[in-house]
């Protein structure tokens, strides 16, 4: 002869209204660091890319130079027409 029971856990109210505001606060804050960091992280890569794309762009001083003395001598030019 079998009896079967049903086991039925009662949490008091007090708990319940205690805990709920508990966890969901818990899962709102995770939510908003998560997305905090992917953000941030988002941010990081576009910065990285950027420095990435000045680095290729950038010239040796050499170079400056060169197109400086080539821009000088264009304004040279130009005060002596007027």
């Amino acid at each position: 002869m079998t009896v079967d029971k049903k086991e039925v856990v009662i949490l008091p109210k007090w708990l319940v209204l205690g805990l709920m505001p508990t966890i969901i606060g818990a899962i709102t804050a995770y939510g908003v660091y998560t997305a905090t960091g992917a953000v941030v992280q988002t941010k990081i890569q576009q910065h990285a890319e950027e420095i990435n794309k000045l680095q290729e762009t950038k010239i040796d001083r050499n170079e400056f130079n060169l197109i400086l003395k080539q821009l000088d001598a264009i304004q040279r030019k130009l005060d002596e027409k007027k």
